[in-house]
């Protein structure tokens, strides 16, 4: 067929060549449906299997960290941190008696003994021992003195360091130190806010100002006492009776010459005699009398203004009242303890039950991290000498060490993560039961197609022959045969080779070649196809 631009029997041979492999495919596609459909159907029993272990994995796991490990965890760290604390607050008791730590422990039971009686937390009854043992020093008295206290705070509702500062004071200024004469200045304390208008903590950072001057002079503690109850909220505040209390007292320990001569005149010798027999108040009785009240000759005699308002006060106006509030104060045993019991079994005592509990627990928990205390000796001493000996390594074998440490850190997690995995893969199983099904479907339909590919390349020969006779002419003389064309000397793979070559012929005239045809004539290439692209690239 003379020019004819393509050869149609270059394709046919194509197919020819192309048909076996393909029949082989579609063979194998077809086979592989049914095994694939049984496998789908076993996944889906297999993956309920696994998803129903998975989610027992999940719900023991589960139930493992919420009632198990996590309060473990928890306690453990809580408990750690408790004794941890608590043990500092007695290492600082500890300094105060060095070298013996039977006696700290034995406080520590005391003082935690103590917080439960009281419903107060273990620092803070550990700070009031401190008190205690510094003031005092370490004695069969002093776990007795810091239950006064702690008893005296909870229901002054004060610190216990305020209330050992308050007793202390007294106990110190007077000479008398132990639990009695603890009890008697706590009961002091409570009858004078009782009967006063200040509270225990401002009682226990005014009172200790007056206290050795007080002591010094034999101004009696009930006497004492009953002047803050008297003065507080008619002349002041505690601090500001403080300030004019101690005044007085000072002006009659330190006198001028017109106060001794005013104790003189008197019958005494000293204004420290005059207060031992006519008593703090008595006694400025008897200066106001010797003066005729005069408040010029009584200023120049206590040389400050700021006695002059306890005196006025004591002397005048509240006389009567300092009078029946002395007669109280001789009879405050026991004001302590009563106070104490209206905080705790009154009205609030469900309130006071369970802050006990909540100290109970508190303790519970230093005395588990407790238990651990040795051990956790132990594992910081081991870890210690590692530090040491890791430090005298290579830098390679430290190298090797850090890869090992990072490897066991990442194992536990991996652990962990295996309830979890076993449940995510009965998951996606469960999904990928069905999706199989539907892959199979899929692989079904391909096997059809494969096996209509397979029967056409059965029949193509037949076919093949009938088509050759229609579309097929006479070879190009000259020219490669169809199967060459393809597969041999003017195939594929010297397509690329044969193009280049005419590029480089036709380039330097590239203007002068009009025709493909042209470009066959000059370059003897017989194959239209590879000229035409040459041509086309040249241009």
């Amino acid at each position: 067929m003379p020019g004819k631009q393509f050869d149609f029997s270059v394709l046919f041979r194509v197919i020819d060549k192309m048909s076996e492999p393909a029949r082989k495919i579609g063979r194998s596609m077809s086979q592989l449906s049914a095994p694939l459909q049984r496998l789908s159907r076993k996944f889906v029993g297999l993956s309920e299997n696994m998803k129903k272990a998975g989610e027992r994995m999940k719900s023991v796991g589960k139930s493992m960290a919420l009632k198990l490990t996590a309060p473990l965890v928890l306690m453990g760290t809580l408990a750690g941190k408790a004794s941890m604390d608590f043990n500092a607050a007695m290492a600082n008791v500890a300094t105060l008696i060095p070298g013996n730590i039977d006696r700290v422990k034995e406080l520590k039971k005391s003082v935690q003994d103590m917080a439960i009686a009281t419903g107060t937390s273990t620092d803070i009854v550990a700070g009031g021992l401190y008190q205690v043992v510094s003031a005092f020093g370490d004695s069969a008295e002093s776990a007795g003195i810091l239950e006064i206290n702690s008893k005296a705070a909870a229901a002054g509702l004060a610190t216990v360091e305020d209330a050992v500062n308050l007793t202390s004071a007294v106990m110190k200024g007077y000479g008398n130190i132990n639990k009695e004469a603890a009890n008697k200045s706590a009961d002091l304390a409570f009858q004078t806010v009782k009967l006063g208008q200040t509270t225990f903590p401002e009682l226990a950072a005014s009172i200790g100002r007056v206290v050795p001057l007080a002591a010094k002079l034999a101004v009696s503690q009930e006497e004492l006492f009953a002047g803050f109850a008297t003065l507080t909220g008619v002349t002041g505040s505690a601090s500001e009776v403080s300030t004019q209390l101690s005044g007085t007292l000072r002006s009659m320990l330190k006198p001028t010459k017109e106060m001794k001569d005013a104790v003189n005149a008197l019958g005494y010798d000293s204004a420290k005699a005059m207060l031992g027999d006519k008593g703090l108040v008595g006694s400025l009785k008897e200066l106001v009398k010797y003066t005729g009240g005069s408040e010029e000759a009584l200023a120049t005699m206590f040389g400050r203004v700021e006695p002059l308002i306890a005196l006025f006060s004591l002397t005048g106006a509240q006389a009567g009242d300092y009078t029946k509030k002395l007669d109280a104060m001789t009879k405050a045993s026991g004001s302590m303890n009563e106070a104490f019991d209206e905080q705790t079994k009154g009205i609030n005592k469900a309130g006071f039950a369970w802050k006990q509990f909540k100290v109970q627990m508190v303790i519970l928990a230093q005395k588990f991290g407790d238990t651990f205390g040795p051990t956790i000796e132990k594992i910081t001493d081991f870890l210690g000498g590692l530090i040491d000996w890791m430090g005298k390594l290579s830098p390679s074998t430290k190298k090797v060490i850090v890869i090992i440490a990072a490897l066991a850190a990442i194992l536990g997690p991996i652990i962990i993560a295996v309830g979890m995995l076993t449940a995510a893969i009965g998951a996606i199983a469960a999904v990928g039961g069905p999706v199989l099904i539907v892959i199979g479907a899929i692989v079904a339909a391909i096997t059809a197609i494969g096996t209509a590919i397979a029967f056409a390349f059965d029949t193509w020969k037949e076919f093949s022959a009938a088509m050759k006779g229609i579309f097929v002419g006479d070879q190009p003389k000259g020219g490669y045969s169809a199967e060459e064309e393809f597969f041999g000397k003017g195939g594929l793979a010297g397509m690329d080779k044969q193009q280049t070559e005419i590029k480089i012929k036709i380039a330097s005239d590239k203007d002068s070649i009009a025709t493909v045809e042209e470009v066959k004539n000059i370059t003897g290439s017989p194959n239209v196809n590879i000229a035409t692209e040459a041509y086309v690239g040249a241009h």
